[in-house]
């Protein structure tokens, strides 16, 4: 986050979709960072699946072994998303759908609606009709695009998104969760590909 000139302090709330390490392990690294870095003052809210409490908590005594003595000295609040219940998480309105995807990670697509815009990330999913609906109106849509044309079980690739493209209302899409293939083919195509340092105005 420095590097892109983003100070850590100035992010108030964390959303997770999932309990896989690429999209939650960095948590106890912020969490670390603002107690004995950035010397946080100001709340901070972690949301994700049921579960997510207990999960942050044994994730960062694992990395970071001894530090469950520390106390935060500013607020912190873990939420857990009940799937399908809209959950209000610091002014903005959060509320997951079922992905497809590791049944044991508790998987969830996010439509986050804040300001009179809404935002929604698919996290990892395989094609599934509740990204039509998580995706309805959206005026930002980020889907993972694992591979171009490659199946991988659970993932989503290029080819099957573009099948599905006319169905997702969304006025902008931009791809993430690339893969070297799918990196390889990210000039070809008319979608934007999320990269370091990339700024969307909504």
């Amino acid at each position: 986050m420095r590097g892109q000139g983003i100070e850590p302090n100035s992010i108030d709330a964390i959303l997770l979709t999932h309990f896989h390490g690429d999209h939650c392990a960095g948590v106890p690294f912020v969490l670390m960072d603002a107690m004995l870095g950035s010397k946080r003052t100001s709340p901070m809210i972690v949301a994700g699946p049921p579960g997510t409490a207990g999960r942050m908590q044994s994730l960062q005594e694992a990395l970071f072994p001894g530090s469950g003595m520390m106390k935060p000295k500013f607020p912190l609040e873990f939420i857990e998303m009940a799937p399908g219940c809209v959950t209000e998480v610091n002014g903005a309105l959060v509320t997951p759908y079922p992905a497809v995807h590791t049944p044991e990670t508790v998987p969830a697509i996010l439509r986050v609606e804040m300001d009179r815009k809404v935002v929604t990330y698919s996290g990892d999913t395989d094609w599934t009709e509740a990204l039509v609906a998580a995706a309805d109106g959206a005026d930002l849509f980020i889907s993972e695009c694992y591979y171009f044309e490659k199946r991988i079980k659970m993932h989503m690739n290029y080819t099957t998104l573009r099948a599905h493209i006319g169905e997702l209302r969304a006025r902008q899409i931009v791809l993430t969760h690339m893969s070297e293939d799918m990196l390889r083919h990210s000039h070809e195509i008319p979608e934007r590909c999320a990269m370091d340092g990339l700024v969307i105005h909504l």
